[in-house]
């Protein structure tokens, strides 16, 4: 049975259109396992695929795993892609 996914197409580290890397940021990574998440990195073929999810802490509002279409990263603070991933976040709750 196919399964649809919804996620944000993000130009980042640009200050102009269609100048940087594109980020696409899933709106809600959970239940899909590591694997299925780098086949949808590698499949978009992106600098770098998230997946936002459910926070393990209670001082977070949420976590992401991010991929390039080849490994998984490891955790990072990066300021440049935060605000994709806090946008999709609010989105993902609008819902």
């Amino acid at each position: 049975m196919a399964r649809s996914y919804r996620y944000l197409h993000y130009d980042v580290f640009t200050d102009h259109l269609f100048g940087g890397n594109q980020l696409a940021v899933f709106l809600d990574g959970r239940g899909l396992p590591l694997e299925m998440m780098q086949a949808i990195a590698k499949e978009m073929n992106f600098s770098e695929t998230s997946f936002v999810l459910p926070p393990e802490t209670s001082d977070t509002d949420f976590r992401v795993r991010i991929f390039t279409p080849d490994e998984e990263l490891p955790e990072m603070d990066d300021i440049a892609t935060s605000k994709p991933h806090e946008d999709a976040d609010k989105e993902k709750d609008d819902e």
